[in-house]
């Protein structure tokens, strides 16, 4: 079991997966919360990259994260970063606090 831990930027948590596990992210949620896909505007895109996931997800759902969280469940969809294939990946519980 890999353990990141950490309240990563986005542009971290997408390197981070590429590199450790030679995955592409092509989809992040939150709940039902879409934080990134390769369909999200380019503008989008631009300002949640540096933003840590804790700031995208409260910016994305219009609520802040209660002052207690600990943790954040992402579903993530990803593709093999050679072959394009599809990935079945487990949900990702990255440790904020």
């Amino acid at each position: 079991m890999h353990q990141k831990t950490g309240d990563l930027t986005l542009r971290e948590f997408l390197t981070y997966m590429e590199e450790q596990f030679g995955l592409e992210v092509s989809m992040l949620s939150h709940g039902v919360s879409l934080l990134y896909s390769s369909l999200t505007s380019k503008k989008n895109i631009e300002l949640r990259m540096p933003m840590r996931l804790s700031e995208v997800v409260a910016t994305v759902t219009k609520k802040p994260l209660s002052e207690g969280k600990k943790f954040l469940i992402l579903e993530v969809i990803c593709m093999d970063a050679e072959t394009m294939d599809d990935v079945e990946v487990p949900y990702v519980r990255l440790r904020i606090k």
